[in-house]
């Protein structure tokens, strides 16, 4: 029995999904529908008010621009979570959180899904690493496209709507929640989900990670995965002042904006001086800024081994 909580604000996606879920659920369910074509919530509030509605011991908070291509997924999600040491499932997840603001996908991470975007294109089978015979892997973060969790967990914590606001690390915050109260999340791949857009990590993305940073950094880094100190700052350091660098970029900071933000995290990641450090990174963005499209420089990640994620 399985309660499934939606945050919606596109009425025609969600009936499409209404449907689909009909048919290849394939248990006893409930639909939990949270109106937010007003933009009264945020996701960590949606996600709480859809909690306290639902009545099923088994809940699952999805994205409504998805489509479900696994028959009797609800089943699925009743076996995984039946497990009393299991935290949350998902169909994506990630193996390391690092000691400086990043996605649930900073370089080490698997992928069970269908990805495409609302243009139509078509999707790509996103699969990465091995599971073993329950169709499991451990992993520290989750993508919160697909979300599975136990009713019963929510006595010990909740989405975070105290310290956050908008659609961003509502996911990556209540996995780490459940990992510090000593329960393992685990990535799936017995179900199958499309997923119709790819995100969008603007300033409120830049804003949740910071929020996120100091509320658990210094708890940080977490992980499933052996690495060296020296192979960690490399990989800090490289996101820091690459990827991240450039969403600030594509998101609207200005230099300064960007120079003071990061300064916190090289006590992390480098020992180089600092005044050599700001004047390499006013370097650094000016040039970026120089190119035509400072946003496409985002896609390099395919490159150097981070993935962008979908919403968190």
């Amino acid at each position: 029995m399985v309660s499934i909580i939606i945050c919606s604000k596109n009425p025609k996606s969600l009936d499409v999904l209404k449907a689909n879920i009909h048919e290849t659920v394939g248990t006893e369910y409930e639909l939990i529908v949270i109106d937010n074509s007003g933009n009264n919530y945020s996701i960590f509030s949606a996600y709480n008010k859809g909690m306290e509605m639902s009545r099923y011991p088994y809940l699952c908070l999805i994205h409504e621009d998805i489509l479900f291509h696994s028959r009797d997924w609800g089943k699925a999600v009743c076996k995984h979570l039946e497990d009393p040491s299991c935290g949350l499932i998902g169909v994506c997840g990630g193996f390391i959180l690092p000691r400086i603001p990043s996605p649930w996908s900073f370089y080490h991470f698997t992928e069970h899904i269908l990805q495409s975007d609302n243009k139509h294109s078509k999707p790509i089978y996103k699969n990465a690493t091995v599971y073993n015979k329950d169709h499991e892997k451990p992993v520290v973060s989750l993508d919160g496209v697909f979300l599975g969790i136990r009713k019963e967990l929510f006595e010990k914590i909740r989405f975070d709507d105290t310290h956050y606001k908008g659609f961003h690390f509502y996911d990556a915050d209540i996995c780490l929640q459940a990992y510090f109260q000593g329960f393992e999340n685990r990535a799936v791949n017995d179900i199958l989900i499309e997923h119709f857009s790819k995100g969008f990590q603007g300033r409120q993305w830049v804003e949740n990670s910071l929020i996120y940073w100091k509320k658990w950094g210094d708890k940080m880094p977490v992980s499933f995965i052996e690495f060296s100190e020296d192979e960690l700052q490399k990989k800090e350091y490289r996101y820091m002042t690459g990827i991240y660098m450039k969403r600030m970029i594509r998101a609207g900071y200005s230099t300064q904006e960007i120079v003071r933000t990061l300064l916190p995290f090289l006590k992390h990641v480098d020992q180089e001086n600092k005044r050599y450090f700001c004047l390499k990174m006013n370097i650094r963005i000016f040039m970026t800024k120089l190119t035509k499209k400072p946003s496409s420089l985002i896609h390099v990640t395919s490159k150097i081994g981070v993935c962008d994620g979908n919403d968190s």
